[in-house]
């Protein structure tokens, strides 16, 4: 697969994951939990999904989760 191409895909999954984000972030100000609260765990999931997941390869969210163990190794 071409560079290009390649990386075409990733920014169409980022701004997938983008979209999961958005809507994660909505819910965790529902629940009333802190601008502080929400802007680390935002951080922290973007870090997750946006980068370590697309890192080598197109890892969807949910997909990611076979990966934690090695995320956090």
């Amino acid at each position: 697969m071409g560079n290009k191409k390649y990386q075409t895909l990733i920014d169409n999954q980022r701004d997938t994951n983008n979209q999961l984000l958005g809507k994660f972030e909505e819910k965790l100000k529902a629940d009333g939990l802190s601008d502080k609260t929400v802007f680390n765990h935002l951080s922290n999931l973007d870090f997750y999904i946006n980068r370590f997941l697309l890192y080598e390869e197109i890892i969807e969210p949910k997909d990611g989760i076979r990966n934690v163990g090695y995320f956090f190794e």
